[in-house]
């Protein structure tokens, strides 16, 4: 009997080897950059950006990709892989420099149905000057800090107003702006000469300034979702951070904030089913002044509504 069971483990394991392999091949793969030009204060950021991932219910298998990882970022490392994500980073020309190796790779990959999720320097990594050109037309990328009237103008870590649309999640909240919600941000970027059509939408603005703050586009099968803020940041990058105060009165990061209204988990769960579907709700019923409260939305692949 002892060998009898002997000899049927090994084939055991093989079927649930097996097994595995066909759950990994049915899942949606997003594959989350890792280079030295991503890390700030010494932290890899992809590892939040990974995290905002694994809380979708799309269910996908998480990898990383970079010059160091096993996976390369070139054709055949972007093969088997539904959707790049590029976090957030200190500087967009060290990131463009890490990356334009493989500008055509990425294009040619997108033309035929990847997308691409792009987070702060992500953002800026799709502009250009310098920068993968990714934009329709003359869109590009600017900082946020710059601007007349900007809530943030200084570049330490900070919270800051947008109004965001939601296109997915509880059925309440689709469709509705909601103004002045509180997201983490850090000299992040804003979009212009960016038109809306039928296939490129914006997903949020600056509460303060009406920058674009968060765009959806086609390129070509595929699309692209980029977000000047930080929907993906969680309570580590609220910790420990001085009491200094912005301009026009808008709050740098003094420890946790107090309401936990930075979290957005939420944002970002929606922002991925939105890139994922590749389709958007344009602005609709403004909710002013209420904090969009509540466990992030759960959507599956099909884009159906799967929780509170």
């Amino acid at each position: 009997m002892r060998l009898a069971a002997l000899l049927f483990a090994p084939a055991m394991a093989l079927a649930i080897d097996a097994a595995a392999v066909g759950e990994r091949a049915s899942r949606p793969r997003v594959a989350v950059y890792k280079s030295p030009a991503f890390v700030q204060e010494n932290t890899d950021l992809g590892l939040a950006e990974a995290a905002l991932f694994r809380r979708s219910s799309i269910g996908f298998d998480v990898v990383r990709i970079g010059p160091k990882e096993t996976r390369k970022l070139d054709a055949d490392g972007l093969r088997d892989v539904d959707v790049l994500a590029f976090p957030g980073g200190p500087d967009v020309k060290t990131a463009y420099g890490d990356t334009k190796h493989a500008e055509a790779e990425i294009k040619t990959w997108l033309r035929n149905g990847g997308r691409y999720f792009g987070t702060c320097l992500g953002m800026y990594l799709a502009g250009s000057d310098p920068g993968l050109s990714l934009l329709p037309g003359k869109a590009n990328v600017d900082s946020e800090c710059t601007r007349k009237g900007a809530q943030v103008r200084k570049t330490k870590d900070a919270q800051i107003q947008i109004d965001y649309t939601y296109s997915y999640g509880p059925p309440s909240r689709v469709n509705h702006t909601y103004d002045g919600q509180w997201v983490f941000f850090q000299e992040g970027g804003f979009a212009y000469d960016f038109a809306e059509t039928d296939d490129q939408y914006v997903l949020a603005r600056y509460s303060s300034t009406s920058d674009i703050a968060a765009v959806l586009f086609a390129y070509g099968k595929g699309s692209v979702l980029l977000t000047g803020v930080h929907p993906e940041a969680n309570r580590d990058w609220y910790d420990g951070k001085p009491p200094v105060t912005c301009s026009q009165g808008a709050s740098e990061l003094s420890g946790y904030a107090a309401d936990h209204t930075g979290l957005r988990y939420d944002i970002g769960v929606d922002m991925i089913a939105t890139l994922w579907h590749g389709k958007a709700a344009r602005p609709g019923n403004v909710v002013k002044g209420a904090a969009a409260s509540g466990p992030a939305p759960q959507v599956s692949q099909n884009g159906s509504y799967t929780g509170s």
